[in-house]
């Protein structure tokens, strides 16, 4: 399998977990705005941890941005690229410390 961005696969993505998370969980593979997805995908991932107090979700956060490190470098390793943009689980963490600072119930207003 040769491992340039357009020839990835979600079936090649299953083989390698780290990828598929590094991949945030497909979303990557967008042709178009591959960040803007992987952070669509970071909304679920926040409305089921947004309710934890605040050193639960600090850290969940803090373990997704350094199990993060690993996780992009075997998708790096893999692709032989450096910073490919489909790699997104950036903008998934990246999403998660914003919401450190929203105000509690910004949602209901």
């Amino acid at each position: 399998m040769t491992t340039s961005l357009n020839k990835v696969t979600f079936l090649d993505l299953l083989k390698r977990p780290a990828c598929l998370l590094a991949y945030g969980f497909g979303s990557g593979l967008s042709p178009k705005a591959p960040g803007t997805m992987g952070t669509i995908v970071a909304l679920p991932i926040y409305w089921l941890i947004h309710d934890l107090d605040l050193l639960s979700y600090l850290l969940i956060t803090i373990i997704a941005f350094i199990a993060g490190i690993w996780i992009c470098q075997q998708a790096v390793n893999w692709l032989k690229q450096d910073d490919p943009s489909a790699v997104v689980w950036d903008e998934i963490v990246g999403y998660l410390v914003t919401m450190i600072a929203a105000p509690a119930g910004w949602q209901d207003r």
